[in-house]
């Protein structure tokens, strides 16, 4: 799949192929892929995960997000801050964690079946109260939106 996508030239086919991997515990694929993300006027800020992601993938250390994508997950794009979830979870920081899933829930990422089950960087969070709280309300939200 990682290979189609990539021949297809799109300038986030590495950070979609990326993120693939690293939600299906491949993580070296994942490093590997994601250190490929270029980052320029040509895609979306929230680009600069990839290669972000990939020096936490490397490292194994935290590695810090500019201010301005913060700025721009907290306030925009649902699937940026699900990575800001992803990122803290990754560097071990569950509380920051918390934050960036309420604040993905908020904006309008409410699969809760994808936080509470599918998505295995989250695992560290299932047995967490405040986790389970937040994917209760994330399961309500989706369940009175309009289709």
């Amino acid at each position: 799949m990682a290979g189609e996508l990539l021949a297809t030239g799109w300038p986030l086919a590495a950070l979609i192929a990326g993120g693939v991997s690293l939600f299906a515990d491949e993580h070296d694929k994942a490093r590997r892929l994601l250190e490929r993300v270029e980052v320029n006027e040509h895609v979306p800020v929230y680009a600069q995960w990839g290669p972000l992601i990939s020096a936490v993938l490397k490292s194994g250390r935290s590695t810090q997000p500019s201010a301005e994508l913060l700025h721009f997950c907290g306030h925009a794009d649902p699937w940026a801050a699900e990575w800001m979830a992803a990122y803290y979870t990754l560097i071990g920081n569950n509380e920051e964690a918390m934050v960036w899933i309420k604040t993905a829930i908020d904006r309008g990422f409410t699969n809760d079946r994808w936080w509470a089950e599918l998505n295995p960087i989250m695992a560290p969070h299932r047995d967490n109260p405040e986790f389970t709280t937040l994917i209760a309300s994330a399961r309500r939200i989706r369940e009175t939106e309009p289709v």
